[in-house]
């Protein structure tokens, strides 16, 4: 009977020691999935250009959106020139780009309006210099800016 009962705390210890360690130790990632861009794809350069992509969903590692309401209103457009406009919920900003077929993309030199407006535009704004592979599939945009998220955007009616 003493045996027994030694076991089964033995038991119980070990079980609570598993069970700190599996939840302290973070064995199971509860961060929210991040949509691929990186890999295999087929996306072109020239299929960026053109269309006013319009902001649908900001998907970074602690969730989606930063007053995401407020950002439907944000756009981007891509030239053939390699300049690039961008609009926010009341400024407007401008930049270069170099989009290479297979999906890499680097924006540079962004300029942009600073009417005091919404903390998301700067976000927004700040978010795009890290953008550094895209992807277009029919209507829709990614914009991803490596491991820490992706701008998602529709074509604009």
């Amino acid at each position: 009977m003493h045996y027994m009962r030694r076991d089964i705390n033995i038991l119980f210890i070990l079980t609570f020691i598993i069970g700190m360690c599996l939840g302290g130790c973070n064995v199971f990632d509860t961060s929210p999935t991040l949509v691929p861009v990186e890999g295999s794809n087929h996306s072109k350069a020239d299929d960026l250009i053109g269309p006013t992509w319009q902001l649908v969903d900001f998907q970074t590692r602690e969730g989606h959106g930063h007053e995401f309401e407020i950002m439907r209103r944000y756009t981007v457009q891509f030239h053939s020139d390699g300049n690039f406009e961008v609009t926010g919920a009341c400024n407007t900003g401008f930049g270069n780009y170099q989009a290479r077929n297979g999906g890499s993309i680097n924006i540079s030199k962004l300029g942009h309006s600073q009417a005091g407006c919404h903390e998301s535009e700067g976000i927004y704004f700040r978010t795009l210099i890290k953008v550094k592979f895209f992807k277009v599939s029919r209507n829709q945009l990614k914009l991803g800016f490596g491991e820490q998220g992706v701008l998602l955007y529709h074509r604009k009616e």
